[in-house]
């Protein structure tokens, strides 16, 4: 799996973050970007 933001391979367990208002599977340090999005 590859991160939506920056496009390098998500080692460990993806981080899905609301940035700019869409909800994005990304990877640790691109989580920073913006807020953790709760699963629903």
């Amino acid at each position: 799996m590859r991160c939506e933001v920056c496009g390098r391979k998500i080692h460990g367990k993806p981080v899905k973050a609301m940035i700019e208002g869409a909800i994005l599977t990304v990877c640790s340090e691109c989580s920073r970007y913006g807020t953790i999005a709760l699963d629903e």
